[in-house]
């Protein structure tokens, strides 16, 4: 908050002379919960929003546009702003009002000094066969391959060797629309389910991509969503959601629902029969479940793993922060193979590691690079 202080000169003998008033400002305003919807913008879409959560005092807030040259190019003024949930929008326009050219921009926003930073794409849709922040991938019975394509808000479909064959979506909230598409999953009838993230629902397409249904909401009660991250399909087609928490609310869980969306079960940090143990999940990301029916998610908040039963009971923990074996920085997708054999991508390790089923290393590969 602001503070004001009187200055004045004291000599040895204790006298005072002159007054000076110096007023400044001491920021303890956090920036959290923060989501860009969509992840790139371009001629279809639009705008971005820019939405975020504050706590402290009340401070002037700004969201600054920097070129690849860190040039601010456009500045939006919000003005004072207090603690609480906020929205900034962005059209894709410099400060002059005409369209800035494609390419990479950062996102900045300013609230008292506390800066958020976050890499925003602007062009032209990307084309067939072509992403802009592609996200989630799921395999059908014939091999074909779906890609949840979060920039471009639509999902491709691929042969197995990489042909293009269709696509579906656009931005928005209506019927097969999305909002930062995160995770796509396919049941044994070719049916297809996204993670409509900003949207916080679930859509179900046929295997060509006509709608079908969806359900979800923004909310902290069965069946609703912050943020869907990860999504999987048992054998017997239950779907599992992995919650990864927003806007200030405890949404981090992982929620199983029947093929028509009717809610089954949940896990998370309120408790539930057999766990959570500590410490709860605090960032859920990608979802997958083995032959059993045991379901494994990743942690990326806690650097871990985490093993459920097909109930959604707690059965094992692993992982902690850190580079060596067994040890993550921000996991985030996961795979299990038909042994049982579970795979993680570590983001932040740029690997991928393997384990067993029982969380016990066996290999990993990866480096840094782009070869």
């Amino acid at each position: 908050g602001a503070h004001t202080f009187d200055v004045r000169a004291v000599d040895k003998a204790g006298n005072t002379s002159g007054s000076t008033s110096l007023a400044f400002t001491i920021s303890t305003v956090t920036i959290s919960y923060v989501t860009v919807s969509p992840t790139a913008i371009n001629s279809a879409n639009g705008s971005v929003t820019f939405s975020y959560t504050l706590t402290g005092g009340t401070v002037p807030v700004k969201l600054e546009v920097l070129n690849s040259t860190n040039t601010v190019v456009r500045t939006i003024d919000a003005g004072n702003q207090g603690a609480g949930e906020h929205t900034l929008a962005w059209d894709g326009k410099g400060n002059s009002g005409a369209a800035i050219p494609d390419g990479l921009y950062t996102l900045r926003l300013n609230a008292g000094g506390t800066t958020y930073a976050y890499a925003q794409s602007y062009g032209l849709p990307a084309g067939p066969g072509q992403f802009r922040t592609p996200r989630g991938v799921a395999v059908d019975s014939a091999g074909n391959v779906y890609v949840a394509d979060s920039g471009d808000s639509r999902i491709q479909k691929f042969s197995s060797s990489g042909t293009f064959l269709t696509q579906w979506g656009s931005f928005g909230s209506g019927d097969g629309q999305f909002r930062n598409p995160t995770a796509v999953a396919i049941d044994g009838s070719g049916n297809v389910y996204v993670a409509d993230a900003s949207n916080n629902r679930i859509q179900k397409f046929s295997a060509s991509g006509q709608f079908l249904s969806k359900w979800g909401q923004f909310g902290w009660g069965d069946g609703q969503f912050g943020y869907p991250q990860g999504i999987a399909i048992d054998n017997s087609g239950n779907i599992y959601v992995a919650d990864s928490g927003s806007r200030g609310m405890p949404m981090v869980r992982v929620q199983k629902f029947s093929s028509s969306g009717a809610f089954l079960a949940k896990w998370g940090p309120v408790a539930t029969a057999g766990g959570p143990l500590p410490p709860v999940p605090l960032s859920l990301g990608g979802v997958a479940i083995d032959n059993g029916g045991n379901v494994f998610v990743t942690d990326s908040g806690n650097n871990q793993v985490v093993k459920l039963s097909p109930t959604l009971t707690l059965l094992a923990q692993w992982g902690s922060a850190g580079s060596g074996d067994g040890q993550f920085q921000s996991p985030l997708g996961i795979a299990v193979d038909t042994p049982g054999n579970v795979y993680v991508t570590d983001l932040g390790g740029s690997r991928v590691q393997k384990f067993t089923s029982s969380g016990t290393f066996v290999t990993k590969w990866g480096t840094q690079g782009s070869g």
